[in-house]
C-alpha cells in the first residue's frame, strides 16, 4: 500500500513505541505486549540502529522494574546479536550493559552478568564512547561494590567520572556520583 511505501506505518509504529514506553514506565505491564512488541515487530531490525539504542535500553530497564527481566534480556539479546553482526560497537556496549543488569537480577543468570559488563566496559573504552562507558562502568562498579570490591569499583569508575567536565546534573553522572559516594 501507499502508506507503507511512504513510511507512514513506520511513523505510526514509532509513535506506538514512544507511547508504549511511557505507559510501561508508568507501570502498565500490558504495554509491552499491546504497544511495544507489535511496533518492534513492524520496525524490524531498524529498531537496533544507533538512535534507538537508548530507547531499547529504556524499555529493557522498564521491563526489569516490572519484574519482567526475561523479556528485557531477550530484547537486549536480539540487539546484541544484531550489533555484533553489523559490527555496531557503539550500540553494543549499552545493549550488553542493560542485558547484564537484568541478568544480575535473576538467580539463574546472575553468574553470567559480570563478564558481560566487563565486556561492555571494554567495548565502550575501545570505541571511545564516553557516555556509554560511564553507564557501563557505573553498572559494573555498583556490582563490585555489592560484592565488597570497593577498591576495584573506585579504580574503574573514578577516572571515567572525572573525564566529564560538564553535565554533572545528568542522570548518568548523578548515578555514578552516588556509587562513588556509597564507597566512603
Amino acid at each position: 500500500p501507499a502508506t507503507r511505501r511512504h513510511g507512514i506505518s513506520t511513523w505510526k509504529a514509532r509513535g506506538r513505541m514512544w507511547s508504549g514506553l511511557q505507559a510501561l514506565g508508568a507501570g502498565d505491564g500490558l504495554a509491552y505486549e499491546r504497544d511495544l512488541r507489535p511496533a518492534f515487530d513492524e520496525i524490524g531490525e531498524a529498531l537496533y540502529v544507533l538512535h534507538y539504542t537508548g530507547f531499547v535500553s529504556a524499555v529493557c530497564e522498564a521491563l526489569g522494574r516490572l519484574g519482567r527481566e526475561a523479556e528485557g534480556i531477550e530484547l537486549a539479546a536480539a540487539g546484541v546479536e544484531r550489533a555484533r553482526r553489523f559490527k555496531d560497537r557503539c550500540s553494543l556496549s549499552e545493549l550488553l550493559r542493560v542485558q547484564a543488569e537484568l541478568m544480575d537480577r535473576r538467580p539463574e543468570t546472575r553468574h553470567l552478568a559480570e563478564p558481560v559488563l566487563v565486556e561492555a566496559v571494554e567495548i565502550s573504552r575501545q570505541h571511545e564512547a564516553l557516555a556509554w562507558r560511564l553507564r557501563c562502568a557505573t553498572s559494573l562498579a555498583r556490582m563490585w561494590t555489592g560484592q565488597g570490591r570497593n577498591g576495584d569499583a573506585r579504580a574503574l569508575l573514578r577516572p571515567v567520572y572525572d573525564a566529564f567536565s560538564e553535565g554533572c546534573g545528568t542522570n548518568d553522572l548523578r548515578a555514578a556520583r552516588q556509587v562513588l559516594d556509597a564507597m566512603h
